[in-house]
């Protein structure tokens, strides 16, 4: 085309335009196909129809847009015992949440329930249920673009939890285990396709525990009604919950936290009390049905059997009267003479041929739709359904009962809200007037006459089945009235004051301020455990965003710490721990015997610098207000203050020199007046050297510890040889623990028993301040509780410690030392020291000095 252009001398550019607009052309049209594949179909294509029983797909309605803006959307699907039904809520700008569902139901109107499905587990049954719950999800504009844009859908998740129902099969056996694994499986790995990038891309299939399903009721509870039940004095919700396979409770003190006690879910489902009575019906439909046939009474009784058993196993209502019918026949074929039918007759007895006269002439429909004022069947399931439920409760007793007996308000809701509705709904009652309630409001349902009854036709009376099959629907409230009947006669419980509210229905909010589009049915949340879950989420969402603001908060706070605390030395004992030749050089010789010579100058600074008494005055109480003299004359108070300061100061002078220590003090006088402590001291292990030099100098310990904080050497015999005394003590004692442990190892036959550990010292105690206190020896104590600059609270002491476990040093007056010959309190707090064991780092535990018996209680204390 181009070298013809030329040849008739015409301009090739338009041929060029034209081809390139043809090979543009495919690729956008290919691109516009593809943008209309990822939006999805406008309306949504049910599935094409498997063989029964897969669930069929019933019509669902058009996409309705996105509803209110929304800060927060989600959806939850819960698939209980009965029913599937899909949930969308959303909080709007005025943080109002709001919610919309949908149930998902076979051609038939029939609600779809997972657990049948998982039952079925055909892959069509596994497909169907997936493309139900995409068009239900398209219903609420799922997959319309401005839902994509707002939320993508790569970032939002389907969860979907199955209750009661589904755990039942899981729990049930092996195969019913690998029957929820093959769905869970095929959910993960055939939900992408179904949701073809329109849809939320993560389909979260889990089994409801139940305790999450009580907690999330609970969280739902306590939003809902939380202002309600503070308007009536309670300030907390607690909750009593029932599905159809289970019952979970909420009580004050419960918690899912750390160690908490987490709500209680039971077992307790009314399923197995519903077919008994539905059993009891049967039987009597078909004994009635029997006996009308001409059939004997042990026919007719045979017919009823086989019916009852036929409901129990799960049968039909016409299954099971076919069955009854056909036992009834063979039971009469199988029946001997007339005269042997008479003889049996006879031996029944006239209270059965009571009981038969009153069934016959009886109406069909006493068992199943009898008219008021006719005679009540008998319910032969209903005792033995009860006591099954007690004994479910009594098994869960200790789970109950710590926290019982349950006070204050409880609110009552899903199934139990459901039966509330036969003559107690919406209303507070206490558990004394709730009890006989209960039973008047069963015994009606089953009598069928009476106000209870009347509520239940009102109640069922439009439903489909109720012509046919009524009981089928009253069954379901007798049912729940004898499982709550079972909950409240449980011995110590509820305490009689408790006060119910039965209902699921969350008080009204408040007006929006929120315009909502016409026709979107966005209606407020109701009380059940998909909003609790919605409700976590976002709580949840909130916490771990204000724990990563806390986080970027607590950084920035470190940093400004840290660049506005000026640099000191800090209280911490890191790179100060120094050793004795560090503080005072190294050890004279003959410093063992050399301490001697320095006691004198040792005592004599003690004196002077730690007078004997000082401990009371580094604690002297306030002085009381002085009294209002005239003129400037001192008050009583002022001049016994100054007489005192006066008096201690004169002997500090005189106790401090070396002639009136050489003449009151010299040192063999000190050690015969220490004889005993020694004698004990030796008694428990230590060296009779040792014990002399400890029990001597820690009565200067105050000057020791000043002379090497100060750096000097003038008391440097006597600090080395006071702790060459409590190094070996130590060392000593460390070798007995080592001999102890080895001997009993050798007894227990392992050496990692339970003798293999060190034995360490117990807790030891003394006290702060007062006589014989750590401030008497070294007044910086009394800061031990005042913070540095870092926030540290502790000291680095050079001083020498004693502290005890002895049980009669405590007294209610405070603790106890022992002074001029028996025990005085002093005021001020107790300080503990904990022991640790030895390491690279030195040695962290305290030296025995002396153990003693304290006669009251028997036990063996030591003291350091």
């Amino acid at each position: 085309a181009v070298a013809s252009a030329s040849n008739t001398g015409s301009s090739p550019l338009p041929l060029l335009g034209a081809i390139l607009l043809l090979l543009v052309l495919p690729v956008f049209v290919l691109l516009l196909l593809e943008r209309r594949r990822r939006r999805g179909p406008s309306q949504p294509q049910p599935p094409q129809p498997s063989p029964s029983p897969s669930p069929q797909p019933s019509p669902q309605p058009s996409p309705v847009g996105t509803g209110p803006v929304s800060s927060f959307s989600e959806f939850v699907v819960d698939a209980g015992s009965a029913h599937t039904e899909v949930f969308e809520f959303c909080i709007g700008e005025d943080g109002v949440t709001r919610q919309r569902s949908s149930r998902l139901r076979m051609p038939d109107g029939k609600s779809l329930a997972l657990g049948d499905v998982i039952k079925d587990g055909s892959k069509d049954a596994f497909e169907n249920f997936l493309q139900l719950l995409a068009a239900a999800l398209r219903s609420f504009g799922a997959g319309s673009e401005a839902f994509r844009k707002a939320h993508p859908p790569e970032t939002c998740v389907v969860f979907l939890g199955a209750t009661g129902g589904v755990r039942k099969i899981r729990d049930r056996d092996d195969v019913g285990a690998a029957q929820v694994d093959a769905f869970a499986r095929f959910c993960r790995l055939t939900w992408p396709k179904v949701a073809d990038g329109s849809l939320p891309a993560t389909l979260s299939f889990q089994i409801v525990e139940g305790v999450n399903e009580a907690r999330w009721e609970w969280a739902a509870a306590k939003e809902l009604f939380g202002s309600a039940f503070a308007e009536q004095g309670y300030d907390c919700v607690q909750l009593l919950a029932a599905g159809g396979a289970s019952v979970q409770v909420g009580i004050r003190g419960m918690s899912t936290a750390e160690a908490g006690t987490p709500p209680v879910s039971m077992p307790l489902g009314s399923g197995g009390a519903q077919r008994g009575f539905l059993a009891d019906v049967a039987a009597g439909k078909a004994t009635r049905a029997a006996l009308d046939d001409g059939l004997s009474l042990d026919a007719a009784d045979a017919a009823g059997r086989a019916a009852s058993d036929a409901i129990l196993a799960d049968k039909r209502g016409n299954e099971a009267a076919a069955i009854g019918q056909e036992a009834g026949k063979a039971a009469q074929k199988a029946s001997s003479s007339p005269q042997a039918l008479d003889a049996r007759l006879k031996s029944l007895g006239s209270a059965r041929l009571s009981a038969s006269e009153a069934t016959v002439q009886g109406d069909s429909g006493g068992f199943g739709g009898s008219s008021p004022g006719e005679s009540a069947p008998p319910w032969p399931s209903k005792e033995g359904s009860y006591a099954r439920l007690r004994r479910l409760i009594d098994a869960h007793g200790p789970l109950l009962l710590p926290f019982a007996p349950i006070r204050g308000g409880v609110l009552a809701m899903s199934s139990f809200a459901d039966v509330a509705e036969l003559g107690f709904a919406e209303r507070w009652l206490s558990v004394e007037e709730l009890r006989p309630l209960v039973r008047q409001t069963l015994c009606e349902v089953l009598q069928q006459e009476g106000p209870g009854w009347d509520k239940a036709v009102e109640k069922w009376g439009g439903h489909r089945f109720w012509a046919e099959f009524p009981e089928r629907l009253w069954s379901i409230g007798a049912a729940g009235l004898l499982r709550l009947s079972a909950l409240l006669d449980t011995p110590g419980l509820f305490d009689p004051s408790a006060s119910f509210y039965f209902s699921s229905e969350a008080p009204p909010l408040q007006p929006s301020s929120t315009r909502l589009e016409k026709g979107l049915e966005w209606l407020p949340p109701r009380l059940e455990w998909v909003f609790g879950k919605f409700l976590s989420d976002v709580q949840l969402r909130r916490a771990r965003s204000e724990l990563l603001e806390l986080r970027d908060k607590m950084a920035a706070a470190r940093n400004l710490v840290a660049e506005l605390t000026p640099t000191f030395n800090p209280t911490s004992r890191t790179g100060y721990l120094r050793s004795l030749r560090d503080c005072i050089g190294d050890p004279p010789d003959e410093y063992k015997t050399g301490w001697k010579e320095e006691w004198v100058a040792l005592r004599a600074e003690q004196y002077l610098r730690f007078t004997e008494g000082l401990a009371e005055s580094s604690k002297s109480p306030p002085p009381a207000r002085p009294r209002v003299s005239s003129g400037t004359e001192p008050s009583t108070t002022s001049l016994q203050e100054r007489s005192l300061r006066e008096r201690s100061s004169q002997r500090r002078e005189e106790r401090g020199t070396k002639e009136w220590v050489e003449r009151h003090k010299p040192l063999p006088k000190v050690l015969q007046r220490f004889d005993s402590a020694i004698q004990e001291s030796v008694a428990s292990g230590m060296e009779r050297e040792h014990a002399e030099t400890y029990h001597a100098l820690q009565s200067v310990k105050g000057a020791l510890g000043a002379a090497m904080r100060e750096g000097r050497k003038d008391f440097a015999c006597s600090t080395y040889a006071l702790c060459d005394a409590l190094h070996a003590t130590f060392r000593k004692q460390q070798q007995d623990w080592q001999q102890k442990q080895a001997v009993r190892a050798a007894v227990e036959g392992d050496s990692d028993g339970p003798f293999a550990d060190s034995v360490l010292p117990p807790l030891l105690y003394t006290n702060l301040e007062g006589k014989y206190g750590l401030q008497e020896g070294d007044a910086r104590w009394r800061n031990l509780r005042a913070p540095d600059e870092a926030g540290f609270r502790g000291l680095l002491s050079e001083t020498l410690v004693r502290a005890n476990d002895r049980v009669d040093c405590f007294s209610e007056e405070g603790y106890r030392v022992y002074a001029d010959g028996a025990f005085v309190a002093v005021d001020g707090p107790i300080v503990c020291f904990e022991a640790a064991e030895s390491n690279l780092q030195g040695d962290h535990s305290p030296v025995i000095i002396k153990q003693i018996t304290v006669e009251k209680p028997r036990l063996s204390r030591r003291s350091t």
